[in-house]
């Protein structure tokens, strides 16, 4: 334009900002937006909102925060518009808490809140599983009145079938009628997507008749989601008459309905099935997306073939098939589960130079592994770019690095970063709680156990079978077994009841302080509380009546262990071993080649 002689117009120069934050090129949208001054126009509110929209479309919330500050400074006030850009920016990547925050702020700032506010939080916290507050904000949006609209409703029906309320989802869908808001395609989705979803496909195909009858047409996505409630009931055969209706009604079947049927022959573990369809739509030229190499990833991970998850990973790459957040998501936690820690990080780095926003738990699983391999280095630098970019910490992240100090024997350390997050008023939860209570009975400071244990009453934190599980083994370590009971006892009164693990540390116990027959009666417990003794349950009585000799109960035991389907393992071979060299007074390592327990059983 200044080329031909045209000088351009703040108009102009926004147009082109907005342009260039759509197309994602937000380096030089920011560039231009720095140039704007020295082409004698200060940004405006347009100017600002367009680039701030560009930073929280890209996940970037760090430089919005940034932006929105430099906007208040150069004294371009921040307009309604502002306030909800930032919000739909951190509802998007699922810190909903901040999105909050900023309304707040909004409020603060004398910028009332409209419809769009409103139904951008309540969608975030229902996605969140938070529909107690996403109601809350519903009554206040009428308080202030402001008209629930379809969306409003919407949002509030899908929340409520994902977190398995289906009688709340249709009272809403009863008010949406009587109150005569207009129901649009969205919302028969949402019903029929629910109802499938609990395997009530006769309801979900009467609310697709009510659809086509209110004239809106069949479409893939509802079709798709008739397809995957059927292959969730096992009903493949009503799943693939959909798929025939689909193709005579001219809709397109396209890599969205093969991924449902693709994902649930993945979930039911019929991987080679899926495998074979994989590749014979490969064969028949269907371009296939990163949804469907995600599910195939994750499931080749699941399965224990790393190398098959690793071809489709180089295969995506070949095609350039990009990513996305999913994918990632699955390849990085089937690498950390693997072990390949190194390839790990460098797949989390490609996802964070590529600009896409990793949800707290992939950064957990990757600082994991690097706690797992005893490098708390790497695990606290990885941490502390999450700070530096803020990036949401959650209480599992300070939970793994607590849990990682205590597995190096740095239990001090462990519970001075916990303090930290006490007097910094970071949300400290049950996880942490059990974490830290965990690591100090394993080095059998119960004391520092129980006093964090009284800490979570006093700050109402609600403690569960896992707190107790870890105190009672605590007492139980250092022989302390009436105590232990004692904790039992408070267990029952306060309406826990004992798992597996829980009677599996009591055996332990009575074990280690030689008190076979309490052991032996609480294995007859799990018979009678409706529980199944696992492998461990035997080889601890297995250990203990080897060592004191009485071979027939071992055996006993050990017939009852293989009648279960449960294999023996090194520490059952080497306790019959040990058991029947003292029977027979035998040298352990000649007989300890020619063992078999089977033929122990004649």
């Amino acid at each position: 334009m200044l080329g031909i002689g045209v000088r351009p117009s703040r108009h102009t120069l926004n147009i082109m900002i907005n342009c260039l934050c759509i197309q994602g090129k937000l380096k030089e949208a920011d560039r231009l937006f720095r140039e704007m001054d020295s082409k004698g126009f200060e940004p405006d509110v347009v100017s600002y909102n367009s680039l701030l929209n560009g930073f929280c479309k890209m996940g970037m919330l760090k430089e919005a925060r940034v932006l929105l500050a430099e906007m208040v400074e150069m004294g371009a006030l921040p307009s309604q518009a502002t306030y909800n850009i930032l919000i739909c920016g951190y509802c998007r990547v699922g810190r909903v808490n901040e999105a909050l925050a900023v309304r707040k702020l909004m409020v603060r700032n004398n910028v009332l809140p409209n419809n769009v506010t409103y139904n951008t939080l309540i969608s975030g916290l229902c996605k969140e599983g938070r529909a107690r507050e996403a109601f809350a904000l519903r009554d206040e949006m009428t308080h202030w009145r402001f008209l629930p609209n379809t969306v409003t409703y919407n949002s509030l029906i899908n929340g409520l079938f994902e977190s398995g309320n289906s009688v709340e989802a249709f009272k809403q869908y009863d008010e949406m009628v009587n109150k005569g808001v207009e129901l649009n395609q969205a919302t028969y989705s949402i019903l029929i997507k629910g109802l499938c979803k609990e395997g009530k496909m006769d309801a979900a195909n009467r609310f697709v008749r009510k659809m086509l009858e209110r004239g809106f047409g069949p479409r893939a996505v509802v079709c798709n989601t008739l397809i995957d409630g059927y292959c969730k009931i096992g009903n493949m055969v009503d799943a693939f008459r959909v798929l025939d209706e689909m193709v005579r009604s001219g809709l397109s079947v396209d890599v969205c309905t093969y991924s449902v049927i693709i994902n649930r022959l993945c979930k039911e573990g019929k991987l080679d099935q899926a495998d074979r369809l994989f590749r014979k739509l490969l064969d028949k030229g269907l371009v296939l997306d990163e949804v469907v190499y995600s599910t195939l990833i994750d499931a080749h991970f699941k399965a224990d073939d790393d190398k098959g998850a690793l071809k489709l990973w180089n295969e995506m790459a070949q095609k350039n098939i990009l990513p996305n957040v999913g994918t990632y998501s699955a390849f990085i936690n089937g690498l950390c589960k693997g072990g390949f820690t190194k390839m790990a990080r460098t797949v989390l780095n490609e996802m964070l130079e590529r600009g896409l926003i990793p949800s707290s738990p992939i950064f957990n699983m990757v600082i994991r592994r690097y706690c797992k391999d005893g490098n708390l280095e790497k695990a606290f630098e990885l941490h502390n770019q999450m700070v530096e970019n803020s990036f949401e910490l959650d209480s599992s992240t300070y939970s793994v690095l607590i849990n990682g100090l205590s597995m190096e024997g740095m239990v001090d350390k462990a519970a001075k970063l916990f303090h930290m997050l006490v007097n910094k008023g970071a949300p400290v939860d049950d996880t942490i709680y059990n974490t830290l209570i965990n690591s100090h009975c394993r080095k059998g400071d119960v004391e520092a156990a129980l006093k964090l244990f009284s800490e979570m009453e006093v700050k109402g934190i609600k403690s569960g079978v896992v707190t107790y599980n870890a105190l009672i083994s605590g007492f139980c370590n250092v022989g302390k077994i009436e105590e232990a009971y004692r904790l039992i006892y408070r267990m029952i009164e306060n309406g826990i009841a004992l798992n597996s693990i829980t009677y599996e540390i009591l055996m332990r116990g009575h074990c280690k302080t030689g008190g076979r027959e309490e052991a032996l009666k609480l294995h007859c417990k799990f018979s009678t509380e409706g529980l199944e003794p696992n492998l461990n349950v035997y080889n601890i009585l297995i250990e203990r009546l080897c060592k004191e000799g009485d071979m027939q109960k071992a055996k006993s035991l050990f017939r009852e262990m293989l009648e279960r389907g449960l294999s023996p393992n090194h520490m059952t071979h080497t306790a019959l071993i040990n058991g029947q060299c003292m029977e027979q007074k035998m040298n352990l390592k000649e007989h300890a080649c020619n063992f078999s327990p089977y033929k122990m059983l004649g």
